[in-house]
């Protein structure tokens, strides 16, 4: 399993959205270093579509009863996943209960399977490398142009919410976008 060494941490590196505990924890021990497997990425990019519209700390708290409903975030269970099971997902008390960020993980998940999308090799393919960014003056980028194309490719490959911004927090998440140390 490949993954990006963790990096050292200062107090002004830590983004905004870290509020508390449980997001703190989150940036400290995963964020940058997620590993990349083709299941810990769908992981990320459904939590990252959940995410959309709401604070880290909301999704974080969901995130056990996500992996629980959402079979594990496992991209083939996930596309298994029919519009009954949908309704019923949106009765369950412990989810993140939005029928579009749920339709559009599982046709994701769907749309892994169906273009043979090996998420580990296309971040390699889009990125090659860690980018190291100058984050001194602005913090760190909403978008960036290799995450601009890594959005085209998955609308080309038919998934949904996997806009710019969306695809440079993955590329964030998983290491491929870091601030330059201070």
């Amino acid at each position: 399993m490949t993954t990006f060494e963790p990096q050292e941490i200062t107090d002004d590196a830590v983004p905004s959205w870290v509020k508390d505990e449980r997001t703190d924890l989150y940036f400290r021990n995963e964020w940058g270093t997620v590993p990349l497997t083709q299941h810990k990425i769908f992981e990320h990019l459904c939590l990252l579509t959940f995410q959309l519209g709401l604070q880290w700390k909301v999704v974080l708290k969901h995130r056990k009863a996500l992996a629980k409903h959402l079979k594990d975030f496992d991209p083939a269970h996930m596309a298994t996943l029919t519009e009954a099971d949908i309704d019923s997902l949106l009765l369950e008390p412990s989810m993140i209960r939005n029928r579009r960020k749920i339709e559009a993980c599982v046709h994701n998940a769907k749309m892994l399977m169906y273009h043979e999308i090996d998420l580990p090799e296309v971040l390699s393919e889009h990125f090659g490398k860690t980018i190291v960014l100058d984050t001194s003056a602005h913090g760190m980028p909403r978008t960036y142009p290799a995450t601009d194309e890594l959005s085209n490719f998955f609308k080309d490959c038919e998934m949904q919410l996997v806009g710019p911004v969306l695809c440079c927090a993955l590329a964030q998440a998983t290491g491929y976008i870091r601030p330059q140390k201070g």
